[in-house]
């Protein structure tokens, strides 16, 4: 009797350690994740899963979210890109990125800048296996094959000292890492970086780190990609928006947005700027008016001391404190009216773009099936904005947002077969956005209802179709601000 009541146990525990080894494996994407996933009907499992091994905290923290943003590179980047289940076929993707780790923009008023370099050395963390190999092919590159004034920028930091907004070893990192991962992630799906399909369709704003940080996850999705075969072209606006960027509208609603952030910044409590005013010998109006919160993040992401200065160095805590006031007004900031007016404005013509993509894919043109488009902060923001997804948190250095494309089965050439994910940071945060929200939990996203939300949705809140017409100040704002100058 003792005897197989041992047998029994050992029976247990091996059936425990086999299922906690399948579970470590599924996390680190050795094996596939079960079918179930995304077609049970538990919402839960599908809408919000975990993609980070720390769990976030349930309120608002100044120093998780800073953790976050600085997005320092570790062995390895997880996420759910490529995971669907059986009977799906990969059509395309569409990848938007914002740049790695770079140097701040601005500076603190009689504070030496920080001593950051910007050129590569292998041997200093953090580095990467293929960061030689990454700079060689660099350097053997056609600048031929890239557009405009790209051609006269370095396609590697190169400085020894950083000099304003220059990318960083650690930002280059980032986004090797990143197309390391949407390698493993999209490799097996039906010969996505195959030589004989249309190449790839990179785009980038003409700034040195977001060129190089596309470059960097380029060569971390297809290693020594084939020069050749390369076109990049630039894009003059953060918004990605082409011949359509003269939208008065558009700079009105973000006017109004950016006094409203300047207003609530005024009307903080006097002690989150209190210390930073001493340390810098200015009033608190001062510092609440002309310091950015953006050079401190520099220190903190690279392991620096606070700035100092004769009458001592700036504290943690005050720096939690300026932080949480900063995420804070964030936060309330995006999910004003004016913001909201703002990005769909801002990212409609570079969701239009994504629209039309998507649907020759579908439809079965001759189209790339990998596209890239390389950016900022201001540019991810508002578009996770006008997707509806307004609970997202700030875009992190290297952040990166993917819109799949999957065709059920082996039909080619119709759109009511494809259906379309969206994964921010890895994360699938297709059923929050606006136009999916309301859809059965155990069914997909079709490319139809996304494509019927480009093409009118957007523009609803502003009571046309058009968006020539929508790009249009609104009458009353103008009779306010005419009345404003008269008084």
């Amino acid at each position: 009797m003792m005897g197989f009541r041992s047998r029994f146990v050992l029976l247990l525990c091996l059936a425990a350690l086999l299922a906690v080894l399948s579970l470590s494996l599924q996390f680190l994407h050795l094996l596939p994740l079960p079918a179930g996933l995304y077609t049970s009907d538990q919402g839960k499992l599908r809408k919000r899963v975990l993609v980070d091994l720390v769990i976030p905290p349930s309120e608002l923290d100044a120093m998780y979210e800073s953790h976050r943003y600085c997005n320092r590179p570790n062995h390895t980047v997880q996420g759910l890109e490529g995971h669907v289940p059986p009977g799906y076929h990969l059509a395309g993707i569409v990848v938007m990125i914002r740049h790695g780790d770079r140097y701040p923009l601005s500076s603190l008023p009689g504070v030496a800048q920080p001593d950051i370099a910007c050129d590569i050395k292998p041997e200093r963390e953090p580095s990467h296996h293929q960061l030689a190999m990454f700079v060689q092919h660099m350097r053997k590159a056609d600048l031929t094959h890239l557009e405009g004034a790209l051609a006269l920028l370095s396609l590697f930091p190169t400085a020894r000292q950083c000099e304003t907004g220059q990318l960083t070893q650690t930002g280059l990192v980032q986004h090797i890492m990143n197309g390391e991962h949407l390698h493993q992630a999209y490799a097996n799906h039906g010969g996505l970086f195959a030589d004989e399909e249309p190449p790839p369709l990179v785009e980038t704003t003409p700034r040195s780190r977001t060129l190089q940080s596309a470059m960097a996850l380029l060569y971390g999705l297809r290693p020594m990609f084939p020069w050749s075969s390369m076109q990049v072209r630039s894009q003059a606006s953060v918004y990605y928006c082409g011949i359509a960027c003269d939208c008065p509208a558009r700079g009105f609603y973000l006017e109004r947005t950016e006094q409203e952030r300047m207003l609530n910044r005024a009307q903080a409590p006097d002690a989150v700027y209190k210390a930073l005013a001493e340390l810098l010998d200015l009033s608190v109006a001062q510092a609440k008016s002309t310091v950015s919160v953006d050079p401190l993040l520099a220190l903190f992401c690279h392991g620096q001391q606070l700035p100092c200065r004769h009458r001592g160095c700036l504290k943690s805590a005050s720096f939690r404190v300026l932080r949480q006031h900063q995420l804070t007004e964030e936060r309330k900031s995006k999910r004003g009216a004016m913001y909201q007016r703002f990005a769909l404005l801002a990212m409609y013509p570079m969701l239009n773009r994504t629209a039309i993509h998507l649907r020759r894919i579908a439809e079965g043109h001759l189209a790339p099936r990998l596209s890239l488009c390389s950016g900022h902060d201001t540019t991810l923001e508002p578009m996770l904005n006008a997707l509806g997804i307004h609970d997202a948190p700030f875009p992190r250095y290297a952040a990166r947002l993917v819109f799949e494309l999957w065709r059920k089965g082996p039909s080619v050439g119709q759109i009511e077969s494809h259906t379309i994910r969206i994964l921010y940071d890895g994360e699938d945060v297709t059923f929050r956005t606006s136009f999916c929200r309301s859809r059965p939990a155990h069914q997909h996203c079709p490319l139809r209802i996304f494509l019927d939300f480009v093409s009118s949705g957007m523009l609803a809140p502003f009571n046309t179709s058009s968006y020539q017409h929508a790009c249009q100040v609104p009458k009353r704002a103008l009779s306010n601000l005419q009345l404003n100058i008269l008084q």
